[in-house]
């Protein structure tokens, strides 16, 4: 793996006076890329402009290309994302001038990969522990979830039990409470003027006793 320690802007100018430019760095430590982002036309520039751009494809063979084709006052300008390790651009017809721009990276390998593949060996084994561990904590899951079930279904009859209870105790106490039914009231005197009439009717059974003797 590459890491990039640099990254800075790049450019050149094609023109009748200087119409090619190659591109290339040798470097044994560092590896340089150029990244073409965009090509644009002078002001000054009078007729269409074709800009070529010839560098060795990955099998090695070196091709020709056609990058921009730039008209004034219709296209002035081509937006480009094209990557070489070497390149020679050259501007094929017109006179320019033409102006490139890019982005010169360096990158450098990456000491500290071998340790890194090194250590991704042994991944399979933590992902398998991993895996047996969230394994475990599903069986406990389940049985932390039976237990629960059997809980709520404990917890359920005992708040059962207590509403019978207490519909019970409320029922007495509606029994309970209903008052008594109340009693005949006994005006005063009458109780006396009975036991006068009484004696009333024993004296007169008494006084035709006599009569009758």
């Amino acid at each position: 793996m590459n890491n990039i320690i640099s990254q800075d802007f790049w450019c050149t100018t094609l023109s009748k006076e200087t119409p090619e430019h190659n591109w290339i760095i040798n470097d044994e430590e560092i590896t340089h890329h150029l990244l073409i982002e965009q090509a644009v036309i002078g002001v000054e520039a009078k007729t269409n402009c074709l800009v070529e751009a010839t560098s060795q494809i990955a099998s090695g063979e070196e091709k020709s290309t056609m990058i921009c084709h730039l008209i004034p006052g219709a296209v002035p300008n081509c937006q480009l994302s094209l990557s070489f390790k070497q390149v020679k651009l050259k501007l094929v017809a017109g006179e320019g001038p033409v102006y490139i721009t890019g982005t010169h990276s360096q990158e450098i390998e990456d000491m500290e990969g071998s340790d890194d593949e090194d250590d991704g060996m042994e991944v399979p084994e933590l992902m398998d522990a991993e895996a047996e561990g969230e394994s475990e904590d599903e069986e406990s899951d389940d049985e932390e979830g039976v237990d629960e079930d059997k809980m709520l279904e404990e917890l359920a009859a005992a708040q059962a039990n207590k509403l019978r209870e207490f519909t019970k105790k409320n029922k007495k106490g509606v029994a309970a409470a209903k008052p008594a039914p109340a009693s005949k009231k006994v005006e005063p005197g009458v109780e006396e003027k009975k036991v006068e009439e009484k004696k009333i009717v024993e004296e007169k059974k008494e006084v035709k006793v006599e009569a009758k003797k």
